[in-house]
This record gives structure tokens, C-alpha cells and sequence, in this order.
């Protein structure tokens, strides 16, 4: 769990992930051989994974694993983050529809909802006991029974759970008890509790902003909209922060979602693998088959940012288009900015000792007065080969270069690009003349001494240099063959009057009276 120095970047999140601790698991082998390779598939998944969501069900035993794993074995190095999940079932049920051959739909069955609680990387015994411990569902298996021979309640544990289960087969027809899964699972299998009870047990200052609510997408899209499940149905999803699907691809996730938006219900939805099996299986629910994409810190808080700005964080499909931007133009975004002194310097002070990693979108430097924002803009400016070196705030014969402290002579500065070169220029040496501006660089002193053209009739310098600034964000292929902005905009500017003048003569027409000879 980190902050990223370079900021918020496009990493892959899988928040359903199953281990060999879950009930229901399709791992091979042993227990101990089911985990060597699940752990091993984890640290085979492909460098943009950052994030995992371990949910085995109502049990935390696999997030405990895989966290001691990676905290205490120094296991799963590339993955950032591992939050615990817990998977309950609610005791609202959604009826399965089918479409039968002669094109009718008809209910074959039942489901109940999927609730999902993402928790932040808590300590396992405080989920067990604050959350888990607080869940004590009851149910009364034989009719009017006065003791509790017939009745459960308890708190949710591998070993109650397998009480309720054999206490559910005892109950059977003797003819029927050969049907039943094991008395753990079938525990599990029957165990639901409401949504109310969910939400009163996760009210407790020891989890406060430490959660989010997920609900199951495919149980709960078969709740019918009818008069008596309408309310419900919107009441369940509009209380979760996210919705979670396992889609196909990332077609099926967008049908899904604009079907979510078209109900006017929450839309906030994720795609997760939901894997019970290793990468190699051809199951869908397999470990690495999932599409979510997330620009933020590999954090929960990052996560919750990513809910409330979903539109511009979130993307689910093979790879975010401005990765593959920056991919396809890797001269020209920078990675990173390096400042450090000369090999041999004789300097006794510090002053810069910067190799910091920088992110492709927005950078904004911050700071006090004096802090160091100029001399870092500057900087970068002159290993980008700016043109406007002479407007340097820092990087000028009255400061940083003045010949009577030489303190530029003792240092470099370099730019760090997405293509794996560097770009590097001494501190006390203008970019060459025959140097390709690789830098756009608009120095303070610069837009200071535009503006106080203003007033000398100057503004037609400003707008000019702004025109240019702007037309160097217009794409080539948008430029349609013209050399400047004022080109391109007198262009358009004809071509809309064109179209105009001939909706005028249109309209014309149509007002002239008719004529009759």
C-alpha cells in the first residue's frame, strides 16, 4: 500500500478474486499445492496488475494468507495493494428468467443478491470481530420448536456454519439427506441475512471510511421490476457505492452498464474477474480475466476518489486510450526529472540532488515563495531545449548563474522520456541554436512582459503568441494542410459563412408567395 511519487497512473484492479480458502474453489491439488500456485499465479499476472480483492465468501482466512504472504514472506512484490473482501448473500430473492422456444420468458428459479463489502487493508481480527462478529443470523428448522435443538444462531464461523449445515440435514426427509452437499457447505449454501443488518453491523467508529458496498450485478438484474419489488430493487443497488459484474469482454461490460444507467439506478460499475481457477484455466472466473482500469493511487482512498470522479478514473477494456498515446509518442512525454551535481564537483552545499519520476498527465509544482518551483521549471525548460531561455526566472546571470558565486558550473539537469533516453544540459549553458524544442515553455517573466505590452498596444503580441501556443495542440491530420491557427480559423470561418449564406437563400425560397399564371 503506497502513494505513487509520480502521482495517479492507469493500473488494473481485480476486487473479486478467489483463493483456495474459499468454499468453492476450482484450484487443483492439495490445500498447500492449491496455494503454492495460486500465489504464484498472482505473481505471474502481468505488470500492470496493482491491486487485489481477496473474497472467499464470508471468511477472511485467504486475506490473511496472501497478507502475511506479501507482508511478512515478501511475497507478491508487484502487487501494491491487497484489500479484504467479504461476499454475503442477502435474504432478498431474484427470480431466474429464461426464455423458453416458443419466445416466452418464464422464472426457472431463484437467487439470492450478492453483497460485497470492500474493507480497507484492515487487520484480519478486527473485520472478524468488529464486523463479522456483529453478523448472527437465526433460523428455526423444525416447526414450533421450544428449545434450541431446532433453532441457530450464532456468530458466523467455519465451525458454525458447519453446525447449521448438519443441523439442515438432520432436518430432511430421510429420502432426501443423500442430496446434500457437505454440512459446511450447506451451511454456506442456505446462510443469508439482510441488508439492514449489514449496514447496522458496519456502523461502528472502528470502520468509519473504512468500506465500501458493492452488490452483485447478475443476481440483482433478476429481481423483476413489478409492483411489489420496484422500490426494493432500487432501494438495494442506490445504497452501494459500486456494483460488481464478471463480464466476457468489454462489450457485454458496456451493455451492461448502459442498461444500469438507462434504469436511472447506480452505474458505478466494475468488472471483475471473480476467479475461483488459475490463469492457465478455460474457465471466464480464472485469475487475470478482468478489464477494470483505475487512474489512481494503489490506496483505498484512492479508490474511493476513483468512485467519485468515475467518468475520468475508471476504464474498463483492454488498455485506456491515453496509454496508448503515450505509448505510441514516447519522445515526446517525460518520465522523470533529474538535477544533481557533476561528477568531481568541489561544491560544498547540496542544493539539487533530484531524480523524481513525473507523471505523463497534469503536473503541477506547489510550494512557498522561494521553495524551488521556478528553479524545477526552469530546469526542465532547458533540458527540453526551450526557446525562451532568455525569460528564465532562476536560470539567469542575477541568480542561480551569477558569475560571482559560480554555483551553475557544478550541475546538470536532465529529462527523463517515456522512450528510455535523456535529454541533459548543463546549468550554465543555453540550448545550442540548432536544438529541436522539445519543451514549450511559458517563463513568468515572459507572460509579464506581454501583459505590459498590453498597454503600447501590445496585445496583438499576446494574442499572437497565444494563437501559436494553441495551434501546436491542434492534430496534424485536424490541421487540414494550413501552417497557422489564423489560417485554419479563416478557413472555417468561410466555410461556415458559405453554409450559412446558403440556409438564407434556402429560407428565401421557401417565404416567397407562390406564383399562378
Amino acid at each position: 500500500m503506497k502513494n505513487e511519487p509520480a502521482g495517479s497512473t492507469w493500473k488494473k484492479w481485480d476486487l473479486h478474486v478467489h483463493t483456495p480458502s474459499s468454499i468453492v474453489h476450482n484450484y487443483p491439488g492439495t490445500n498447500e499445492e492449491a496455494w503454492d500456485a495460486f500465489l504464484l499465479d498472482l505473481e505471474a499476472l502481468p505488470a500492470e496488475f496493482k491491486v487485489i480483492g481477496i473474497n472467499d465468501y464470508i471468511f477472511i482466512d485467504g486475506y490473511e494468507r496472501v497478507r502475511k504472504a506479501k507482508l511478512e514472506q515478501g511475497r507478491l512484490k508487484n502487487i501494491d495493494l491487497v484489500l479484504p473482501v467479504i461476499e454475503l448473500r442477502l435474504d432478498k430473492f431474484a427470480g431466474v428468467v429464461k426464455k423458453d422456444k416458443d419466445g416466452t420468458y418464464s422464472q426457472s428459479g431463484w437467487n439470492r443478491i450478492n453483497l460485497h463489502v470492500v474493507f480497507d487493508a484492515l487487520d484480519p481480527e478486527v473485520i472478524r470481530q468488529q464486523f463479522l462478529g456483529s453478523l448472527a443470523p437465526s433460523y428455526q428448522l423444525i416447526s414450533d420448536s421450544t428449545n434450541w435443538n431446532g433453532k441457530w444462531k450464532g456468530v458466523i464461523t467455519r465451525d458454525s456454519l458447519a453446525e447449521l449445515g448438519q443441523m439442515i440435514i438432520d432436518s430432511a426427509p430421510a429420502e432426501k439427506k443423500a442430496d446434500y452437499a457437505p454440512p459446511l457447505q450447506e451451511g454456506f449454501n442456505n446462510l443469508c441475512v439482510s441488508l439492514e443488518k449489514v449496514v447496522e453491523a458496519l456502523d461502528r467508529h472502528y470502520l468509519a471510511g473504512k468500506y465500501l458496498i458493492a452488490i452483485g450485478k447478475t443476481e440483482w438484474d433478476n429481481l423483476k421490476w413489478d409492483d411489489q419489488s420496484i422500490a426494493e430493487k432500487r432501494n438495494i443497488i442506490n445504497q452501494a457505492d459500486l456494483v460488481f459484474t464478471a463480464a466476457a469482454n468489454p462489450a457485454a461490460y458496456d451493455a451492461a452498464r448502459k442498461k444500469l444507467s438507462g434504469s436511472s439506478v447506480k452505474a458505478t460499475l466494475l468488472d471483475c474477474s471473480d476467479a475461483h481457477a488459475l490463469s492457465s484455466s478455460a474457465d471466464k472466473d480464472r485469475v487475470g480475466n478482468c478489464f477494470t482500469w483505475i487512474k489512481a493511487d494503489p490506496t483505498f482512498d484512492g479508490l474511493v476518489q476513483a468512485i467519485t470522479e468515475f467518468e475520468d478514473r475508471v476504464f474498463i477494456g483492454d488498455t485506456p486510450p491515453k496509454r496508448l498515446l503515450v505509448e505510441a509518442n514516447r519522445t515526446k512525454y517525460v518520465s522523470k526529472i533529474r538535477v544533481n551535481r557533476k561528477p568531481g564537483s568541489s561544491l560544498a552545499d547540496t542544493w539539487f540532488d533530484i531524480d523524481m519520476p513525473l507523471s505523463h498527465d497534469l503536473v503541477a509544482i506547489i510550494g512557498n515563495k522561494g521553495s524551488g518551483k521556478s528553479a524545477m521549471a526552469d530546469i526542465a525548460a532547458l533540458a527540453g531545449d526551450t526557446k525562451n531561455f532568455k525569460s528564465f526566472s532562476f536560470l539567469n546571470d542575477k541568480r542561480f548563474r551569477n558569475p560571482r558565486n559560480k554555483l551553475a558550473p557544478h550541475f546538470v539537469g536532465a529529462l527523463g522520456w517515456h522512450d528510455g533516453t535523456e535529454s541533459e544540459r548543463h546549468l550554465d549553458q543555453d540550448p545550442p541554436d540548432t536544438s529541436v524544442e522539445r519543451v514549450k515553455y511559458l517563463p513568468q517573466s515572459y507572460l509579464e512582459t506581454l501583459c505590459n505590452e498590453l498597454g503600447d498596444g501590445g496585445s496583438a503580441t499576446f494574442d499572437t503568441e497565444l494563437r501559436k501556443i494553441i495551434y501546436t495542440h491542434v492534430p496534424e491530420e485536424a490541421r487540414l494542410g494550413y501552417n497557422s491557427m489564423d489560417e485554419l480559423l479563416n478557413f472555417k470561418v468561410a466555410e461556415i459563412d458559405s453554409a450559412r449564406e446558403q440556409v438564407l437563400k434556402e429560407i428565401s425560397k421557401a417565404r416567397r408567395p407562390p406564383r399562378f399564371e
